[in-house]
């Protein structure tokens, strides 16, 4: 057993030593910049922890102190939600199914992982503001707040754990049936949207009524509805331990809480092994395939059609362009990309309407319009500047074909303009619902539209010669090079904001100089945008062959980039 224990450590040491050898130097100083916000982020609520403590503990307010210690709860689990999100696209560290086939024990295996999956940033960064909270209590109280206070919170961060280790365990079950993974990549990042958006929305309904919620006898008539939650839902059984103890409770119920939250964290841990053993060992299949009655495996998925003609297009060029739009289309991060802007979108323009953001911003008619389309193309600058990333188990077959390069470009570009484009026009459409805009302004934001389409996908094939890399299709598999990602997303956001400024100065110019005398001078905008549109086609247009030849020399070098480039 301890040799077993031994050598599973062993290898969990070696896999980490690894995975940081593989990192650069760019790597190393991201990841510090984060790690800094992260203390500092922490240090902060450890210091306001401390202040409101210390000040409810001195007024002796029972409805305050439960509050804050709510608040609290609150925080931690809203930061902790982010974190199992994330943490749902991560590999346990040794594959259970694996370790079937060797003479060690299946519930050390699980042990250890489940403890490997404790270690995370948000536990850690929560420790100082745990301790900030209870050192502002330690005047009042003493030292007896600390023996109760740092073993309830331990229990419940482990409860926490065990509960978000089964669901990350359920969720990789369901993964592997085909069908129910695509309705897991669509509710995921819902998910995300939703999580990100309840403190806006919370602080919105709060802004409404603060007249009636912060009212003492509201408050009051409140408090006992409050104290009765608490004790009722074990998510806040510590936050009712402490509080209880504090306000005189004896050590008896503060053990019944701390045994509650022990037998919940048992409870998850077993419910986590029971289900992931049985999928492993055949017990209950989720991943049953449909058989055809001769017993040959059928395809739920109906072949793609490539053989249609689409207008202005050869055969060559219409066939590639089909199959990457139906490759794009089943893609899990672009139907996410797609998602998410709407969801985002839409809940941000009902609060902006609502005035949950401090009322109607001056200029709504400038800036709205412009940020309608900007947002479409920062979310697909990921395939825009790596257009050859979805396709690296299929590159080598793209090689082998006796097809022109230029129109690889071509086929990309088209196949992925739905996609922009169709986003585009609805936030165009949408912003000029919400401002009532001109048909001079609609116009105006179609040409700048496919202006930016144009520029982004010349810049776009440039750097898909320059900088491929591999675009997982797992979406709840994040790629281990986590840093570069990072890297590449703040790259990107520089990128579009300086592709987006000519965009913006003729918005500028239509909208200030509307009623100029000159004839010109009034068109400024619609000229400008107009000759970008031209100037951008002419670029992109002069740029395929170009970029055709390239793609010719280094077609060996992309597929081993894309090929080696194991996420």
């Amino acid at each position: 057993m301890l040799l077993h224990c031994w050598a599973l450590f062993v290898l969990k040491w070696t896999l980490l030593h690894h995975s940081w050898n593989k990192r650069e130097l760019w790597g190393y100083i991201l990841l510090g910049f984060l790690l800094f916000c992260g203390i500092l982020l922490s240090l902060v609520l450890t210091i306001i922890f401390y202040s409101l403590a210390l000040h409810v503990s001195k007024e002796k307010s029972y409805t305050s102190t439960l509050l804050l210690l709510n608040g609290s709860v609150v925080i931690y689990l809203f930061f902790y939600t982010w974190g199992v999100l994330i943490d749902l696209q991560r590999s346990d560290l040794v594959d259970f199914r694996k370790m079937l086939f060797l003479p060690v024990s299946l519930p050390m295996i699980y042990i250890m992982n489940f403890l490997v999956s404790m270690i995370s940033p948000i536990m850690l960064f929560a420790l100082p503001g745990l301790i900030g909270l209870l050192a502002g209590f330690y005047p009042v109280h003493g030292i007896s707040v600390f023996l109760v206070g740092i073993p309830l919170a331990l229990l419940f961060m482990f409860m926490m754990n065990a509960w978000a280790y089964y669901l990350r365990g359920y969720l990789a079950i369901i993964m592997e049936n085909k069908r129910r993974r695509r309705l897991a990549l669509v509710l995921l990042p819902l998910c995300f949207v939703v999580l990100g958006q309840i403190p806006a929305l919370l602080s919105h309904l709060v802004i409404l009524n603060k007249e009636q919620l912060f009212e003492p006898q509201t408050i009051s008539k409140l408090f006992p509805y409050l104290l009765g939650f608490d004790a009722a839902v074990p998510l806040f059984w510590p936050a009712y331990g402490i509080w209880s103890f504090i306000n005189g409770a004896s050590v008896l119920i503060v053990m019944e809480i701390a045994f509650g939250l022990f037998m919940c964290t048992l409870l998850g841990l077993y419910q986590g092994y029971i289900s992931t053993l049985n999928h492993y060992m055949g017990v209950r299949s989720d991943t049953h395939t449909p058989l055809k009655k001769n017993g040959a495996y059928s395809s739920v998925t109906p072949p793609v059609c490539t053989s249609r003609r689409l207008p202005f297009l050869d055969d060559d060029t219409t066939a590639l362009t089909l199959t990457f739009y139906h490759s794009f289309s089943r893609h899990p991060h672009v139907r996410m990309l797609i998602i998410m802007p709407l969801c985002l979108g839409l809940f941000f323009l009902l609060m902006y309407r609502t005035g949950a953001y401090g009322g109607h911003l001056t200029g709504e008619a400038a800036w709205i319009p412009v940020a309608a389309l900007v947002w479409p193309f920062l979310n697909f600058s990921i395939f825009l500047f790596n257009i050859f990333g979805a396709d690296a188990q299929a590159f080598s077959a793209l090689t082998l074909f006796p097809t022109q390069r230029r129109k690889y470009f071509i086929a990309k570009n088209i196949a992925l303009a739905p996609f922009v484009l169709g986003l585009s026009f609805f936030f165009i459409a949408a912003s000029a619902v919400l401002i009532w805009a001109p048909v001079r302004m609609i116009l105006l934001s179609i040409i700048l539209a496919v202006h930016l389409y144009l520029l982004f996908s010349t810049l776009g094939n440039y750097l898909s010669l320059r900088f491929p890399y591999r675009i997982n299709r797992d979406a709840l598999r994040q790629p281990t090079q986590r840093l570069r990602m990072m890297l590449v997303g703040l790259m990107s956001t520089l990128l579009v904001a300086v592709m987006v400024l000519p965009t913006s100065l003729c918005m500028f110019l239509d909208r200030s100089y509307t009623a100029h005398s000159d004839v010109l001078v009034k068109n400024g905008g619609l000229l400008g945008a107009s000759f970008l549109l031209i100037a951008s086609l002419i670029v992109y247009m002069f740029t395929l062959t170009l970029f055709g030849d390239q793609f010719i020399a280094k077609e060996q070098i992309l597929y081993a980039r894309l090929h080696n480039d194991r996420e």
